[in-house]
């Protein structure tokens, strides 16, 4: 694979791939919202009614010890007003909160299908080769397997470190992950060394360097499960947002 081949292909796969590195200033993942609560919304609702029902209480109480019917007119129009402006305001809040999230899941759900797509791509159109040629004794292919697998990774990498610190809140699938993605990212720098050198200066690539690049690979794996159990995850929360966790309890019952 030629250098310009190499790029063609770095362009149709790995492009656009967001990462700490790189500047996204337009990506959609910046604008993640927090997630939708129905039942801290109920109790906001259940609160805010308590309030108002116990100061609609003071206030009666007030009046019937010192009677003014100025008073218990103006007290009366401002109770209604107070409670129809919190009622609006939290309405309103609930509303836009809600369909903020709908939007959002429904907008990047798609893009990170795209995303993890492109990389599975990318991860496995190469990865076998890399033991094959080396069982061929083609160490030119071998080098432009590692090569691109190990750019492919960096990209993983970088895209996960990115989904990572851009969402506002930790999602399930991330909690427990304790990667020390650096050391990742070293670990596959500091090989991409060894390979260069042993290729350049004997024009073979060992075998135990060759199973270290394999090895090494497998950051890979792990991270595209991680991101698809990611979209699972941002779909199964659309569905609970739009339908409610019953309907959705129902539907994985009758699967």
């Amino acid at each position: 694979m030629t250098e310009r081949e190499y790029e063609t292909w770095f362009d149709e796969n790995l492009k656009g791939i967001e990462s700490l590195r790189s500047k996204n200033d337009h990506s959609p993942f910046l604008n993640i919202p927090r997630p939708f609560h129905r039942k801290s919304w109920l109790i906001v609702n259940i609160t805010l009614l308590s309030i108002c029902l116990i100061g609609s209480y003071i206030l009666g109480y007030l009046e019937n010890a010192y009677p003014n019917w100025n008073l218990l007119w103006f007290s009366n129009a401002l109770l209604n007003l107070s409670i129809g402006l919190a009622a609006s305001l939290v309405i309103l809040t609930f509303s836009n909160h809600r369909e903020r999230n709908i939007a959002f899941y429904s907008d990047v759900i798609p893009l990170l299908k795209q995303r993890y797509d492109k990389l599975k791509t990318a991860h496995s159109e190469y990865m076998l080769k890399i033991d094959r040629a080396r069982h061929a004794k083609d160490y030119v292919d071998c080098f432009n397997a590692w090569h691109i697998q190990s750019n492919t990774a960096m990209v993983i990498i970088g895209f996960f470190e990115y989904l990572r610190k851009s969402f506002p809140y930790t999602p399930k699938c991330f909690k427990g992950v304790d990667f020390d993605l650096e050391l990742e990212r070293e670990k596959i720098l500091n090989l991409n060394n060894t390979v260069f050198s042993e290729y350049n200066d004997l024009k073979i690539i060992s075998d135990e360097t060759i199973n270290e690049c394999i090895n090494s690979l497998f950051i890979n794996d792990k991270l595209l499960i991680l991101i698809e159990e990611l979209i699972e995850e941002l779909e199964s929360e659309l569905f609970v947002i739009k339908y409610g966790s019953s309907i959705l309890a129902k539907k994985n019952t009758s699967v």
